[in-house]
């Protein structure tokens, strides 16, 4: 299954063309509906965040997304990078208690969360200027 990729300026209203370019691409390798969503909802989630927070206002930037399947694993791997403020979400994002009512948690920090649970591995490394976080999902997962 060949890997592909996909680049965005940081703005809002491309984050749709990212969506659109997965889903696509997930459905073209019939991935399987489960992991299929576990994927999309990363991407999402990361992208979002690094468009929102990754940039001082009014600068330019990129956000990147490659997704590919590791015949030898047997997993998914998702990247996302981009050239914003460096920034490691899996330890600098507030975090979350999920066992808190909804009124009582504070704001961020529920998506990495969740990004975390949801895969089988995912890491942060900064190189050369750029943010890229790896999500990991097993095919076999579903």
């Amino acid at each position: 299954m060949p890997a592909a990729e996909k680049s965005i300026d940081n703005s809002i209203d491309k984050l749709d063309e990212l969506v659109v370019w997965l889903k696509d691409w997930l459905e073209s390798h019939e991935v399987p509906k489960s992991i299929a969503y576990k994927l999309r909802f990363a991407m999402e989630e990361i992208a979002t965040n690094a468009v929102y927070y990754g940039f001082p206002t009014g600068t330019s930037g990129t956000v990147t997304v490659r997704i590919n399947k590791d015949t030898v694993t047997e997993r998914y791997q998702l990247d996302i990078l981009d050239d914003g403020e460096a920034f490691n979400p899996l330890e600098e994002a507030p975090e979350a208690d999920p066992n808190l009512e909804m009124d009582d948690r504070e704001l961020g920090g529920l998506g990495v969360f969740l990004v975390k649970n949801l895969s089988e591995d995912c890491h942060y490394e900064r190189r050369d200027g750029w943010n890229r976080l790896t999500v990991c999902i097993e095919a076999e997962a579903d």
